[in-house]
């Protein structure tokens, strides 16, 4: 080669070093909000309860959203959940836990998951229920779907990229609102605790992200993004005020107490009258602040089961 053209082909070279390593020092431009939206659905799961020997639908709903390979929805473990008093022949499963006080959690037996176009496709839960439901803490759950998803999925985030007052955007069904609602968030602390899982002989490391922003039922299950990266960074699990641990443990007692008998005060039964009261204020209740599971341990999790991380 000529010596002009080597001198030319060396300062080619080196401009393009110089754009790739400009380019780099950019972070990934995260994903418009419309495409956020596309990628968050509804889950819809339901079980039945006997109420003075007729069987009546229970329905819950929360909220999920789309990851690769398209045929994966990210929600909370307790959307998809219900409790009951442990009978005789319970056994933990991965799809029953059985706690040692009493109460057997179980994945209810439909679930499905609403899309933006007002279809509803089918899902089951491929998280081993009792390694992850023993801890409210661990609240997550992967529900594979019938068929796969055109929508763009959201990607899996780090913890380490996340920093104290960072900005974040939540989306959610709340006040059982018919489209995904956007919130805006911030980071209020990021929590690491050791925590003695029911049944497992040593101590597990749990990641709890708490942020600042309106929280309200029907947001379980939703992501939380991290607007720097547009990685979801959260997944919701519960809000921090609202009912107490003692209404909800109340809440659980009262549908056995139905079963065994009528009770009625001047024509008024007071334990329905009393779930209706605690019902209220669960779904209505808003809160300034809410916790969610970190996706780290998510991450680690979708390995077996052929998802992106």
């Amino acid at each position: 080669m000529p010596i002009r053209g080597f001198v030319t082909g060396n300062r080619y070279r080196v401009a393009f070093s110089i754009l790739m390593a400009v380019a780099g020092a950019f972070p990934a431009v995260p994903q418009k909000l419309s495409d956020q939206k596309k990628a968050v659905v509804q889950v819809i799961a339901s079980h039945d309860v006997d109420q003075g020997g007729k069987k009546q639908p229970v329905v819950e709903a929360g909220t999920g959203f789309l990851i690769a390979p398209g045929d994966i929805i990210l929600t909370a473990s307790h959307v998809v959940t219900f409790r009951e008093p442990s009978k005789a022949d319970d056994k933990s499963s991965d799809s029953v836990f059985r706690f040692s006080d009493g109460v057997t959690a179980r994945y209810s037996p439909r679930i499905t998951v609403k899309l933006g176009d007002g279809r509803e496709v089918n899902a089951v839960p491929i998280t081993k229920l009792g390694l992850l439901q023993a801890n409210r803490m661990r609240d997550y759950c992967a529900l594979r779907l019938e068929q796969k998803l055109p929508g763009p999925p959201l990607e899996l985030g780090d913890w380490q990229d996340i920093e104290d007052g960072d900005d974040l955007t939540v989306w959610g069904f709340p006040l059982g609102l018919p489209g995904p609602a956007l919130i805006k968030a911030s980071v209020a602390v990021k929590v690491t605790a050791r925590v003695q899982i029911e049944g497992e002989k040593t101590a597990d490391e749990v990641r709890t992200l708490v942020f600042q922003g309106p929280n309200n039922k029907g947001m379980s299950g939703g992501p939380v993004i991290h607007n720097r990266s547009g990685k979801v960074v959260g997944i919701v699990s519960t809000k921090l005020v609202g009912i107490t641990n003692a209404l909800e443990k109340v809440r659980d007692q009262i549908p056995p107490a139905l079963r065994s008998g009528t009770l009625q005060l001047q024509g008024i039964n007071p334990n329905r009258t009393l779930l209706d009261i605690i019902n209220v204020l669960d779904n209505f209740l808003i809160s300034g602040m809410g916790s969610a599971v970190s996706t780290d341990t998510v991450k680690a999790e979708l390995v077996p089961i052929g998802a992106s991380k």
